[in-house]
């Protein structure tokens, strides 16, 4: 996995790989032939926009966005208590591919940009600061990390795997501040307000298609909503990601060690929990968002890029263009028997019986 100079690339240093001490992160080859196989990618692997699509797509399929090492299901043999889940890309790898799991964003973002560096992308991680549902305002810790894509000048692709329940299925212009549209939501990338930040930190913003999360005073068009923001100039590494991860999931009465959260892409929708409480959004026609599947063990995948407008019209149809979710089913997780079944038939997690009994849902009073 080789380093980028700044002679070989326009943006220098922003694109440099910067080894970390403790991992062997500069010398970790993912195994590309177990990560195809597990996302059910069988196309080329090359540095093309086309496989970028294509790869971010049957990840955000695959895997689920989920917390729960941090509420009582580990993934590697339990250090002693207060240890942070591992950022190292080897201890993810076995966790994504052989034990049946997600994660969050410093573990899949972070692999993710591993094995687009390792086909050959020109890749960058991007340490973020979180504007999604604090009240706006008030300065917020970068506890996000997002994946720069780069083709060569401003050709530039955000990638983020692991979002929640908002993960963008498909790459997004960096330089555009166009809406750019999927079938699950629409998003926009634009320049954080000069002053007082400077032009290079860039704000992601989510157009939501369904009636999730709208402001009260929202009659017409949805509102343009604030997911997170970086500084695309900023040289962020595992260091960065170590420091941020152990708060994360170790302080106290953060959102990840105070809540719960699982979310989960499908093809005809998504599926959310937040504690004990449990969300199943759908197109509102039943449609999907591909208009070729297959079916591989029971699941469907998609068999080639869905994600432009034209390729799924003929998918999901809808009056106002805007291919609308519909809140099918909206519930409260009441035993521990159905907290174990949702994760395993909705979010497709793999839950060891003997894990079980130690699993921790706030909200529940059982």
């Amino acid at each position: 996995m080789a380093e980028t100079s700044s002679n070989q690339h326009p943006h220098g240093d922003v694109f440099a790989f910067v080894p970390h001490k403790n991992f062997a992160c500069d010398s970790f080859a993912p195994n590309l032939a177990a990560f195809c196989d597990r996302i059910h990618y069988h196309g080329p692997l090359e540095p093309t926009m086309e496989v970028l699509r294509a790869l971010h797509f049957h990840f955000v399929l695959t895997f689920p966005f989920e917390n729960l090492s941090i509420h009582g299901l580990p993934h590697y043999q339990p250090p002693p208590g207060g240890e942070p889940v591992s950022v190292d890309p080897a201890v993810i790898e076995q966790k994504l591919l052989l034990q049946g799991r997600g994660g969050y964003c410093f573990e899949m973002n972070q692999y993710f940009s591993v094995v687009l560096r390792a086909i050959g992308f020109t890749v960058a991680t991007k340490s973020a600061r979180v504007l999604w549902q604090f009240e706006a305002g008030y300065a917020r810790p970068r506890s996000h990390l997002v994946t720069l894509v780069s083709f060569g000048g401003d050709d530039v692709y955000l990638c983020d795997v692991s979002f929640g329940g908002n993960s963008p299925p498909m790459p997004l212009q960096l330089h555009s501040a166009a809406p750019q549209e999927s079938v699950y939501d629409t998003y926009r990338v634009v320049d954080m307000p000069s002053p007082p930040y400077p032009a290079h930190h860039k704000l992601l913003q989510i157009r939501r298609n369904d009636p999730i999360n709208k402001r009260p005073a929202e009659t017409a068009a949805p509102e343009w909503l604030d997911m997170y923001f970086f500084d695309t100039h900023e040289l962020s590494t595992v260091a960065d990601w170590e420091q941020a991860n152990f708060q994360v999931c170790v302080q106290a009465n953060t959102l990840f060690t105070a809540h719960l959260l699982v979310g989960f892409t499908t093809l005809h929708g998504r599926v959310v929990l937040f504690d004990n409480k449990f969300l199943v959004k759908q197109f509102v026609d039943g449609g999907s968002a591909a208009s070729t599947t297959r079916q591989v063990g029971g699941r469907e995948f998609v068999v080639h890029d869905p994600l432009r407008r034209s390729e799924a019209a003929s998918a999901v149809e809808s009056t106002d263009q805007r291919f609308p979710f519909a809140v099918v089913n909206e519930q409260e997780v009441t035993s521990r028997e159905a907290f174990v079944a949702l994760l395993r038939e909705q979010f497709h997690v793999t839950v060891p019986d003997e894990a079980v009994s130690a699993l921790r849902l706030p909200g529940a009073s059982w």
